[in-house]
């Protein structure tokens, strides 16, 4: 069966392009006759990029969510207006009360969690699926639930937090996940922003698939707020993995990607909005 990857939002666009970029990510997996989204960006440019790719997404079968971020979830209410009810598939914690703390002359506290409640996104026909554990969703199709933070190196953002009742908190992003596809030359990994860390998530993938060749991960990779020892060692496991395409996008950030890129070489490329993977 075959398996086409279009990135449908991303921070950046290609040359001679008529897609729009946004700080933010969806991926459109289509797969024979069913097709399935990743996420859906802040909702600004997820309509006109799927328009000019000639993408319905009407179609769309089921929603798969990496986490509570409005930079993955903004576009939610604007899918479910087009078709009225549909699978929703999420950690249970993506409805948290998510902030940013944003440090310069003043600090700032920037709400980036998703714009509206369970509640109001089931009332626009939302049906949700909370997920914990590693699950097949559909044959060939698994969500890796909360992934295991096992390595001191990939540290949580302490810019990022969460809102208790009393004040704001660390926010360790249990929520994220990573959607992943067995496909004939080996799995694709789709990350939303690895939290989590890349190489945790990737560790995680191959103890719940055994030795299932990996093919291509695309997707954001939260490096742009790493350290040089969360770069290098993260660099050395992927040196050290047999993969064959690792497209970054999103929040990887130029510094990583160009580091990753000197010493990945043809292996690395950006996924950027419009690019399209055929299995």
């Amino acid at each position: 069966m075959k398996t086409r990857i279009t990135v449908l939002c991303d921070n950046i666009v290609g040359l001679k392009s008529n897609l729009l970029g946004e700080h933010g990510l969806a991926i459109l997996i289509e797969r024979g006759e069913e097709s399935y989204l990743f996420d859906t960006g802040q909702g600004q440019a997820l309509f006109h990029n799927a328009a000019t790719l000639g993408k319905d997404l009407r179609k769309v079968k089921k929603i798969f969510l990496s986490h509570g971020h409005y930079d993955h979830t903004g576009g939610l209410e604007k899918v479910l207006a087009l078709k009225g009810e549909r699978d929703i598939w999420v950690h249970p914690h993506a409805f948290l009360p998510r902030f940013s703390i944003e440090k310069g002359d003043e600090t700032k506290i920037r709400n980036i969690g998703m714009r509206y409640s369970r509640i109001q996104l089931e009332e626009m026909g939302g049906r949700f699926h909370f997920i914990n554990s590693f699950s097949e969703i559909e044959e060939g199709i698994y969500l890796t639930g909360e992934i295991p933070r096992i390595n001191s190196f990939e540290k949580v953002d302490t810019d990022l937090k969460v809102e208790t009742e009393e004040m704001l908190v660390q926010d360790d992003c249990r929520d994220d996940l990573s959607l992943v596809i067995d496909s004939p030359p080996g799995l694709i990994i789709l990350l939303g922003c690895a939290h989590a860390g890349i190489v945790n998530t990737l560790t995680y993938i191959q103890e719940k698939m055994g030795a299932r060749k990996i093919f291509a991960i695309i997707g954001g990779t939260h490096l742009d707020s790493g350290d040089e020892i969360q770069l290098r060692e993260t660099l050395q496991y992927l040196k050290d993995l047999s993969f064959e395409k690792f497209g970054v996008s999103h929040c990887t950030g130029l510094k990583a990607t160009n580091y990753l890129m000197n010493h990945l070489k043809e292996r690395l490329f950006i996924a950027h909005t419009g690019i399209v993977l055929e299995i």
